[in-house]
Protein backbone atom coordinates (compact mmCIF):
# COMPACT_ATOMS: atom_id res chain seq x y z
CA UNK A 1 0.00 0.00 0.00
CA UNK A 2 2.95 2.38 0.95
CA UNK A 3 4.08 2.21 -3.01
CA UNK A 4 1.02 3.81 -3.98
CA UNK A 5 -0.51 7.47 -3.85
CA UNK A 6 -4.18 6.82 -5.47
CA UNK A 7 -4.78 10.57 -4.54
CA UNK A 8 -9.12 11.36 -5.23
CA UNK A 9 -9.12 7.65 -7.26
CA UNK A 10 -8.55 5.79 -3.77
CA UNK A 11 -11.38 3.10 -3.23
CA UNK A 12 -11.85 3.19 0.79
CA UNK A 13 -10.81 -0.15 2.37
CA UNK A 14 -11.66 -1.98 -1.13
CA UNK A 15 -8.19 -1.76 -2.99
CA UNK A 16 -8.36 -4.96 -5.83
CA UNK A 17 -4.53 -5.09 -7.04
CA UNK A 18 -5.43 -7.40 -9.95
CA UNK A 19 -8.36 -7.64 -12.29
CA UNK A 20 -9.79 -8.07 -15.63
CA UNK A 21 -12.83 -7.63 -18.12
CA UNK A 22 -14.37 -7.78 -21.27
CA UNK A 23 -13.37 -4.76 -23.85
CA UNK A 24 -14.94 -4.00 -27.15
CA UNK A 25 -14.43 -7.23 -28.51
CA UNK A 26 -11.17 -8.08 -26.72
CA UNK A 27 -9.80 -8.33 -23.00
CA UNK A 28 -8.12 -6.90 -20.59
CA UNK A 29 -6.14 -7.42 -17.37
CA UNK A 30 -4.10 -5.84 -15.10
CA UNK A 31 -1.91 -6.08 -12.17
CA UNK A 32 -0.50 -4.16 -9.53
CA UNK A 33 1.87 -6.93 -8.50
CA UNK A 34 5.07 -7.56 -9.96
CA UNK A 35 7.00 -4.29 -8.07
CA UNK A 36 10.27 -6.45 -7.52
CA UNK A 37 12.47 -8.78 -9.28
CA UNK A 38 12.19 -11.20 -6.92
CA UNK A 39 8.57 -11.54 -7.04
CA UNK A 40 8.95 -13.07 -10.71
CA UNK A 41 10.42 -15.96 -8.94
CA UNK A 42 7.52 -16.80 -6.82
CA UNK A 43 5.80 -20.08 -8.17
CA UNK A 44 2.21 -18.63 -6.95
CA UNK A 45 2.81 -15.31 -9.04
CA UNK A 46 4.33 -16.40 -11.99
CA UNK A 47 0.80 -18.68 -11.90
CA UNK A 48 -1.05 -15.55 -11.95
CA UNK A 49 0.33 -13.84 -14.76
CA UNK A 50 -0.16 -17.11 -16.57
CA UNK A 51 -3.29 -17.25 -15.91
CA UNK A 52 -4.10 -13.65 -16.92
CA UNK A 53 -2.11 -14.60 -20.15
CA UNK A 54 -4.73 -17.51 -20.88
CA UNK A 55 -7.23 -15.70 -20.45
CA UNK A 56 -6.59 -12.56 -22.86
CA UNK A 57 -5.47 -14.53 -25.14
CA UNK A 58 -8.47 -16.31 -25.37
CA UNK A 59 -6.40 -20.16 -24.51
CA UNK A 60 -8.80 -20.14 -21.67
CA UNK A 61 -12.22 -19.79 -21.64
CA UNK A 62 -12.57 -18.32 -17.64
CA UNK A 63 -15.09 -15.71 -17.07
CA UNK A 64 -14.05 -12.63 -15.84
CA UNK A 65 -17.01 -11.14 -14.79
CA UNK A 66 -17.62 -11.59 -11.70
CA UNK A 67 -17.15 -8.39 -9.83
CA UNK A 68 -19.18 -6.39 -12.79
CA UNK A 69 -22.60 -6.53 -10.44
CA UNK A 70 -24.68 -5.94 -13.62
CA UNK A 71 -24.04 -9.56 -14.60
CA UNK A 72 -26.18 -10.75 -12.04
CA UNK A 73 -29.84 -10.19 -11.52
CA UNK A 74 -30.76 -10.90 -7.70
CA UNK A 75 -34.71 -12.58 -7.15
CA UNK A 76 -35.80 -12.12 -3.84
CA UNK A 77 -37.41 -15.40 -2.81
CA UNK A 78 -38.68 -14.34 0.53
CA UNK A 79 -41.21 -11.93 1.43
CA UNK A 80 -40.94 -9.63 3.73
CA UNK A 81 -42.27 -10.39 7.63
CA UNK A 82 -44.97 -9.80 8.79
CA UNK A 83 -44.69 -7.18 11.57
CA UNK A 84 -43.88 -8.06 14.89
CA UNK A 85 -43.36 -11.85 13.41
CA UNK A 86 -40.30 -14.17 11.62
CA UNK A 87 -42.66 -15.51 9.65
CA UNK A 88 -40.20 -15.92 6.78
CA UNK A 89 -36.91 -15.43 8.19
CA UNK A 90 -35.33 -14.95 11.81
CA UNK A 91 -31.48 -14.05 12.49
CA UNK A 92 -30.33 -15.51 9.85
CA UNK A 93 -27.33 -17.64 10.49
CA UNK A 94 -26.91 -20.76 7.72
CA UNK A 95 -28.31 -22.15 4.95
CA UNK A 96 -28.41 -25.53 3.01
CA UNK A 97 -30.04 -26.52 -0.30
CA UNK A 98 -31.48 -29.77 -1.05
CA UNK A 99 -30.94 -31.68 -4.52
CA UNK A 100 -34.75 -31.02 -5.23
CA UNK A 101 -33.66 -26.94 -4.79
CA UNK A 102 -35.36 -26.71 -1.25
CA UNK A 103 -33.75 -24.29 0.55
CA UNK A 104 -33.76 -24.62 4.57
CA UNK A 105 -32.06 -22.00 6.60
CA UNK A 106 -32.09 -20.98 10.55
CA UNK A 107 -32.56 -17.60 12.99
CA UNK A 108 -30.05 -18.24 15.35
CA UNK A 109 -32.23 -16.84 18.47
CA UNK A 110 -33.65 -13.84 18.55
CA UNK A 111 -37.03 -13.49 19.34
CA UNK A 112 -40.50 -11.70 17.48
CA UNK A 113 -42.58 -9.31 19.20
CA UNK A 114 -44.44 -12.45 21.18
CA UNK A 115 -41.11 -13.31 23.31
CA UNK A 116 -39.91 -10.88 25.54
CA UNK A 117 -35.93 -9.78 26.45
CA UNK A 118 -35.22 -11.73 29.82
CA UNK A 119 -31.71 -10.17 30.93
CA UNK A 120 -32.16 -11.26 34.61
CA UNK A 121 -30.37 -14.64 35.21
CA UNK A 122 -33.03 -14.55 38.49
CA UNK A 123 -35.45 -15.32 35.85
CA UNK A 124 -35.86 -19.15 34.76
CA UNK A 125 -36.80 -17.21 31.31
CA UNK A 126 -32.92 -15.83 31.00
CA UNK A 127 -31.69 -15.84 27.26
CA UNK A 128 -34.36 -17.52 26.24
CA UNK A 129 -35.25 -17.44 21.91
CA UNK A 130 -36.44 -19.33 19.13
CA UNK A 131 -34.31 -21.17 16.78
CA UNK A 132 -35.90 -20.85 13.37
CA UNK A 133 -36.11 -23.05 11.02
CA UNK A 134 -37.60 -22.14 7.54
CA UNK A 135 -37.94 -23.95 4.53
CA UNK A 136 -38.30 -21.70 0.85
CA UNK A 137 -39.80 -24.44 -2.00
CA UNK A 138 -39.41 -23.76 -5.12
CA UNK A 139 -42.50 -25.86 -6.37
CA UNK A 140 -44.53 -23.52 -4.43
CA UNK A 141 -42.59 -20.71 -4.16
CA UNK A 142 -43.38 -19.95 -0.80
CA UNK A 143 -41.48 -20.48 2.62
CA UNK A 144 -42.96 -23.19 5.80
CA UNK A 145 -41.59 -22.20 9.10
CA UNK A 146 -40.77 -25.51 10.03
CA UNK A 147 -40.48 -25.82 13.63
CA UNK A 148 -38.79 -23.67 16.02
CA UNK A 149 -36.44 -25.06 19.22
CA UNK A 150 -36.53 -23.05 22.27
CA UNK A 151 -33.10 -21.89 23.01
CA UNK A 152 -30.45 -19.76 24.79
CA UNK A 153 -29.11 -17.07 22.59
CA UNK A 154 -31.77 -14.25 23.41
CA UNK A 155 -29.30 -11.71 24.61
CA UNK A 156 -28.38 -12.42 28.43
CA UNK A 157 -27.82 -9.93 30.94
CA UNK A 158 -24.75 -7.00 31.88
CA UNK A 159 -22.25 -5.92 30.01
CA UNK A 160 -19.96 -8.71 28.98
CA UNK A 161 -23.19 -11.29 29.36
CA UNK A 162 -24.81 -9.64 26.07
CA UNK A 163 -25.68 -13.26 24.38
CA UNK A 164 -25.86 -12.59 20.50
CA UNK A 165 -23.87 -15.63 19.52
CA UNK A 166 -25.51 -18.49 21.17
CA UNK A 167 -28.62 -20.21 20.16
CA UNK A 168 -29.38 -22.23 16.49
CA UNK A 169 -25.77 -22.14 15.45
CA UNK A 170 -25.82 -24.28 12.33
CA UNK A 171 -27.91 -26.78 9.86
CA UNK A 172 -26.93 -29.77 7.34
CA UNK A 173 -28.80 -32.04 5.91
CA UNK A 174 -28.12 -36.02 5.78
CA UNK A 175 -26.70 -37.12 2.31
CA UNK A 176 -29.61 -39.59 2.10
CA UNK A 177 -31.76 -36.28 2.64
CA UNK A 178 -34.17 -36.67 -0.59
CA UNK A 179 -35.11 -40.67 1.43
CA UNK A 180 -35.08 -39.98 5.05
CA UNK A 181 -36.02 -36.20 5.38
CA UNK A 182 -32.81 -36.17 8.20
CA UNK A 183 -32.06 -32.39 9.33
CA UNK A 184 -28.67 -31.92 11.45
CA UNK A 185 -28.63 -29.09 13.88
CA UNK A 186 -26.16 -27.72 15.86
CA UNK A 187 -28.03 -25.72 19.48
CA UNK A 188 -27.84 -24.54 22.63
CA UNK A 189 -31.63 -25.97 23.90
CA UNK A 190 -32.13 -23.32 26.78
CA UNK A 191 -32.90 -26.39 29.04
CA UNK A 192 -29.55 -26.88 29.62
CA UNK A 193 -28.41 -23.87 31.08
CA UNK A 194 -27.33 -23.70 35.10
CA UNK A 195 -28.07 -19.93 36.00
CA UNK A 196 -25.88 -20.31 39.26
CA UNK A 197 -23.00 -21.44 37.39
CA UNK A 198 -23.74 -19.70 33.74
CA UNK A 199 -22.66 -22.86 32.22
CA UNK A 200 -24.90 -24.56 29.20
CA UNK A 201 -25.10 -27.20 26.96
CA UNK A 202 -23.89 -27.21 23.38
CA UNK A 203 -25.45 -30.32 21.38
CA UNK A 204 -25.48 -31.72 17.58
CA UNK A 205 -28.77 -33.41 16.65
CA UNK A 206 -30.60 -35.17 13.88
CA UNK A 207 -34.43 -34.43 12.87
CA UNK A 208 -36.91 -35.19 10.28
CA UNK A 209 -38.27 -33.22 8.36
CA UNK A 210 -41.58 -34.46 6.86
CA UNK A 211 -41.03 -33.92 3.01
CA UNK A 212 -44.58 -33.24 1.93
CA UNK A 213 -45.33 -30.93 4.62
CA UNK A 214 -41.81 -29.15 4.69
CA UNK A 215 -42.29 -29.34 9.06
CA UNK A 216 -39.91 -30.43 10.99
CA UNK A 217 -41.02 -32.94 13.51
CA UNK A 218 -39.62 -31.69 16.56
CA UNK A 219 -40.42 -34.82 18.38
CA UNK A 220 -37.95 -37.33 16.61
CA UNK A 221 -34.94 -35.60 18.32
CA UNK A 222 -32.11 -37.90 18.31
CA UNK A 223 -29.30 -36.20 20.30
CA UNK A 224 -25.87 -37.09 18.54
CA UNK A 225 -23.10 -35.18 20.55
CA UNK A 226 -23.30 -32.41 23.52
CA UNK A 227 -20.51 -30.91 25.46
CA UNK A 228 -20.24 -27.84 27.80
CA UNK A 229 -20.02 -24.50 27.25
CA UNK A 230 -19.70 -21.71 29.64
CA UNK A 231 -22.44 -18.46 28.83
CA UNK A 232 -21.62 -15.97 31.81
CA UNK A 233 -19.51 -14.42 29.05
CA UNK A 234 -19.72 -14.33 24.62
CA UNK A 235 -17.76 -15.15 22.31
CA UNK A 236 -17.08 -17.77 19.38
CA UNK A 237 -19.31 -20.22 19.37
CA UNK A 238 -19.09 -21.78 15.68
CA UNK A 239 -21.74 -23.60 14.72
CA UNK A 240 -20.86 -24.70 10.83
CA UNK A 241 -21.06 -28.24 9.46
CA UNK A 242 -20.12 -29.88 6.57
CA UNK A 243 -19.68 -33.88 5.20
CA UNK A 244 -16.70 -35.52 3.27
CA UNK A 245 -17.47 -38.85 0.63
CA UNK A 246 -17.05 -41.21 3.44
CA UNK A 247 -20.55 -40.16 5.44
CA UNK A 248 -18.65 -38.37 8.09
CA UNK A 249 -19.71 -35.41 9.60
CA UNK A 250 -17.10 -32.30 10.77
CA UNK A 251 -18.62 -30.13 13.23
CA UNK A 252 -16.98 -26.58 13.80
CA UNK A 253 -17.08 -25.30 17.23
CA UNK A 254 -15.42 -21.87 18.47
CA UNK A 255 -13.11 -21.33 21.24
CA UNK A 256 -16.10 -20.37 23.61
CA UNK A 257 -13.81 -17.08 25.26
CA UNK A 258 -14.07 -13.24 24.50
CA UNK A 259 -11.28 -11.45 23.13
CA UNK A 260 -11.96 -8.07 25.03
CA UNK A 261 -10.97 -9.61 28.48
CA UNK A 262 -7.63 -10.71 27.66
CA UNK A 263 -5.54 -7.37 29.01
CA UNK A 264 -3.05 -7.63 26.92
CA UNK A 265 -2.47 -11.17 27.12
CA UNK A 266 -2.44 -13.47 23.87
CA UNK A 267 -6.03 -15.31 24.44
CA UNK A 268 -4.60 -16.86 27.71
CA UNK A 269 -5.54 -15.21 30.37
CA UNK A 270 -7.09 -17.32 33.51
CA UNK A 271 -7.73 -14.37 35.57
CA UNK A 272 -11.58 -13.18 34.00
CA UNK A 273 -13.24 -15.60 35.34
CA UNK A 274 -16.98 -16.82 36.47
CA UNK A 275 -16.99 -19.68 39.95
CA UNK A 276 -13.67 -20.56 38.19
CA UNK A 277 -14.19 -21.05 34.50
CA UNK A 278 -12.02 -18.60 32.60
CA UNK A 279 -13.88 -16.79 29.62
CA UNK A 280 -10.39 -15.36 28.44
CA UNK A 281 -8.14 -17.78 28.96
CA UNK A 282 -8.14 -20.62 25.38
CA UNK A 283 -5.72 -22.88 26.95
CA UNK A 284 -9.27 -24.21 28.63
CA UNK A 285 -11.13 -24.94 25.43
CA UNK A 286 -8.53 -24.75 21.68
CA UNK A 287 -5.50 -25.57 23.41
CA UNK A 288 -6.94 -28.31 25.78
CA UNK A 289 -7.56 -31.86 23.91
CA UNK A 290 -9.45 -32.62 26.52
CA UNK A 291 -12.40 -30.24 25.56
CA UNK A 292 -14.52 -30.14 22.49
CA UNK A 293 -14.54 -26.22 22.23
CA UNK A 294 -11.87 -24.86 19.84
CA UNK A 295 -11.88 -27.86 17.54
CA UNK A 296 -13.24 -29.09 14.26
CA UNK A 297 -15.16 -32.30 15.27
CA UNK A 298 -15.20 -35.56 13.15
CA UNK A 299 -17.67 -38.01 14.07
CA UNK A 300 -19.63 -40.64 11.69
CA UNK A 301 -23.75 -40.82 12.29
CA UNK A 302 -25.45 -43.93 12.39
CA UNK A 303 -29.20 -44.53 11.27
CA UNK A 304 -30.06 -45.50 15.15
CA UNK A 305 -28.55 -41.43 16.16
CA UNK A 306 -25.88 -42.54 17.44
CA UNK A 307 -22.32 -42.09 16.24
CA UNK A 308 -18.89 -43.87 15.93
CA UNK A 309 -15.44 -42.46 15.65
CA UNK A 310 -13.65 -42.42 12.01
CA UNK A 311 -10.27 -43.77 12.42
CA UNK A 312 -7.28 -41.18 13.71
CA UNK A 313 -9.55 -38.86 15.60
CA UNK A 314 -7.94 -37.19 18.42
CA UNK A 315 -10.50 -38.00 20.32
CA UNK A 316 -10.57 -41.37 20.72
CA UNK A 317 -14.58 -41.96 23.23
CA UNK A 318 -12.34 -42.91 25.92
CA UNK A 319 -11.13 -39.45 27.08
CA UNK A 320 -11.57 -38.67 31.01
CA UNK A 321 -14.51 -36.22 31.94
CA UNK A 322 -14.19 -33.32 29.77
CA UNK A 323 -14.29 -30.14 31.43
CA UNK A 324 -16.16 -26.95 30.74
Amino acid sequence: ESTYAPGASANGWDHPVSWCRDYDGGRSFYTGMGGTVSSYDETDFRSHLRGALMWTTRLSQADCKATINANYKAERLTEPNQPGQNDQIGEPHGLVTAPDGRVLYIGRGGADSSQPVVTDWNDPDVGKGKGQVHVWDPKTDKVTLAGELTVFGNKGGGDELTKVEEGLLGIELDPQFEENGWVYLHYTPHSGIDRDTHMAERRVSRFTLDLATNKLDLGSEKVLLKWPVQIHSCCHAGGGMAWDSKGNLYIATGDNNSSGFSDGYSGNNPEPNFKGVSFADARRTAGNTNNLNGKILRIHPEPDGTYTLPEGNLFTGKETAEGG
